[in-house]
């Protein structure tokens, strides 16, 4: 709800500025032809700002950094690289939709940091290359057995759990409905274990120093 509100004033300022504000909460569709069948990619874009298609993220402090850093830095390689929600693809999808071309043309994101409010705008130039994921994703679908778990990217490594030694999921893996199927053979074959944070629960695949909190069986 907070989110929503966000999103519905920012396009509310946008419109009242130079800016073309365009296909606010357009309904968008592609349908792809594929060995296994056809099957349609369905989403909603937030909007389009002088023709190019932009999202509104209302962001925590931290999330927020990384369109920051993005938009100062202009680094895109390292956003893409670090991009666990996917972000890009879904501006990849609606641009590719937009533009019939298959030309590089901009999309960013208008990002809102929720509790201070600092704006963001960072742009990037795609090429909306999610086609060309398609064919390989379809594959994996098809497939009698999941694909390896750090095949062409680094979203699914593990990451330090602070300094104990321990290792956890990364943020891709940890709201994965297959992460236990996935990572059988962390902890010497035992799989995930899941140790109850004051905040969260956290799950270690490599278990260096046992955590004094109480673990989830």
């Amino acid at each position: 709800m907070y989110g929503d509100s966000i999103e519905f004033l920012v396009i509310l300022i946008a419109k009242h500025t130079n800016l073309c504000i365009e296909n606010t909460q357009a309904q968008v569709s592609k349908t792809y032809d594929t060995q296994g069948g056809k099957f349609t990619v369905r989403g909603m874009m937030d909007c389009t700002v002088d023709g190019n298609v932009f999202d509104v993220k209302s962001a925590s402090t931290y999330a927020f950094k990384k369109f920051k850093d993005l938009q100062d830095s202009g680094n895109e390689s390292q956003f893409i690289n670090n991009d666990a929600f996917a972000y890009v693809d879904q501006l990849d999808v609606y641009s590719g939709i937009l533009h019939a071309d298959n030309a590089i043309h901009p999309q960013g994101w208008i990002a809102v940091e929720k509790q201070l409010g600092h704006i963001a705008t960072p742009v990037i130039e795609s090429e909306a290359a999610w086609d060309r994921h398609v064919p390989l994703v379809d594959a994996q679908m098809r497939a009698p057995l999941p694909p390896e778990r750090n095949a062409g990217t680094d979203h699914h490594l593990p990451v330090a759990d602070g300094k104990s030694g321990n290792m956890k999921l990364p943020i891709s893996c940890s709201y994965c409905d297959y992460k236990r199927n996935c990572w059988q053979d962390a902890n010497g074959g035992r799989g995930i274990r899941t140790f109850l944070y004051s905040n969260k629960p956290v799950d270690l695949v490599v278990v260096s120093r046992e955590p004094k909190v109480k673990e989830l069986l």
